[in-house]
């Protein structure tokens, strides 16, 4: 039967079509999440263009086929994430100029969930180098100094996990260095106003990096990039 799917893409692309369906997207949701128990199932759908459906899919106005949308995405990434993380290291650029659309969305339970699994995504073992090249992006540094101020406690503290890395990157861009020492007192500003509720290893990563944008300040010449700034929405 599997060898049977990978031969007939007509019957993936039926199946990835009724995910937009009303009547049958759960259905088909299901047997799609099914098929991506099996590494070459897996390998055949991203060949056939399935990241960049699910992601459109994300946006979709139906809270139900969006979630599904979500479901089946999670699935896809962390399943066999020895092939899907080969597939973003080649797809990189588009995969995130996409994937950084969810994070922008007006509607907060696709913020929500979209900043959750990318957090998933990027500490799996299978995703470092991705990881690595992520966190020396300074473009998306700004995306996430940006998610610090969001109005939800969820969100800045997820976006919180996101940031940490790109501070304690030891090869961090001297541009990305710059942007945080420019910032520094208003993020350590922020920063302090955060909850640990409890949790004590929140407590200390939230210490951790205030001390350590402090240091980065300090060790930025003054007269070195002070154009080198983020415009925070």
């Amino acid at each position: 039967m599997i060898e049977y799917v990978v031969r007939h893409s007509t019957i993936r692309r039926a199946l990835l079509k009724g995910c937009a369906m009303p009547d049958i997207f759960h259905h088909c949701s299901e047997i799609l999440r099914l098929c991506m128990r099996y590494p070459l199932l897996t390998g055949a759908l991203i060949e056939d263009g399935i990241v960049a459906d699910l992601l459109d899919l994300a946006h979709h106005e139906s809270f139900d086929i969006s979630c599904e949308a979500f479901f089946s995405l999670r699935e896809l990434l962390l399943r066999h994430n020895d092939v899907a993380s080969a597939y973003i290291e080649a797809n990189f650029e588009e995969f995130f100029k996409d994937y950084h659309q969810l994070l922008r969305a007006e509607n907060y339970v696709t913020q929500r969930i979209s900043l959750k699994l990318l957090v998933d995504v990027l500490f799996d073992r299978h995703y470092l180098g991705i990881m690595f090249q992520y966190v020396n992006r300074v473009d998306f540094l700004q995306i996430h100094m940006n998610l610090l101020r969001h109005s939800s406690v969820v969100i800045r503290q997820d976006g919180f996990h996101l940031f940490k890395i790109f501070v304690v990157n030891p090869r961090k861009p001297r541009a990305a260095s710059a942007i945080l020492a420019r910032n520094c007192e208003r993020q350590v500003s922020l920063l302090s106003t955060f909850e640990a509720n409890g949790d004590q290893t929140l407590h200390q990563d939230l210490y951790a990096v205030m001390g350590m944008l402090q240091s980065i300040k300090v060790s930025v010449s003054p007269r070195s990039h002070l154009r080198q700034s983020v415009q925070l929405e």
